[in-house]
Parts: structure tokens; C-alpha cells; sequence
């Protein structure tokens, strides 16, 4: 299971980071979102390391998400589980 997480301002990657997508949409949304905030990261496609379960539902909703962010950058989000962090333990 892997784990998607922002922080804002706590969890900061350096400009040497790669980020690795399994699908292609992903990875043309992260290609985005970098060319649009000017970041330096490297984002690449590889083969996921194991079975892997893309929701194009779930995508969909982040890449909306997303878009609506970039345009507006004092928007605070719509409520979406995805834009919150919890800890469970």
C-alpha cells in the first residue's frame, strides 16, 4: 500500500527529487502541476513495483481538485477526503 500525503511548508523535497508515477495521466498531471509552480523535480513514468489499481474515479477528482487550486491559490479546498491528513493509530 503506498501513502499520498502534503503538508504544506513541513515536508519540503529538494530540487534534486525524483518522483516516479505508474500511470500515464498521473504522470502528465505532476508534469503539469511542476511546469505551472516551477519546480525542478525530475517526474518519470516506471512499471509499478506490484500489482497496481489506478481509480480513474479518484483520479479524475484530484486532477479537479488540482486544476481549481491552480487557479485560485487562496482556495481552500472542497471538502474531499484527499485534501486533509489524519492519523490513524
Amino acid at each position: 500500500m503506498m501513502t499520498e500525503f502534503v503538508v504544506e511548508h513541513e515536508f519540503i523535497l529538494p530540487d534534486d527529487s525524483q518522483l516516479f508515477y505508474y500511470h500515464k495521466e498521473a504522470l502528465n498531471l505532476a508534469k503539469s502541476i511542476a511546469e505551472h509552480i516551477e519546480i525542478p523535480w525530475q517526474i518519470k513514468l516506471q512499471p509499478p513495483p506490484g500489482d497496481y489499481n489506478c481509480s480513474f474515479e479518484y483520479a479524475s477528482a484530484v486532477e479537479e481538485f488540482i486544476n481549481q487550486a491552480l487557479l485560485d491559490p487562496n482556495w481552500k479546498g472542497d471538502g474531499l477526503g484527499f485534501n486533509r491528513v489524519s492519523h490513524h493509530g
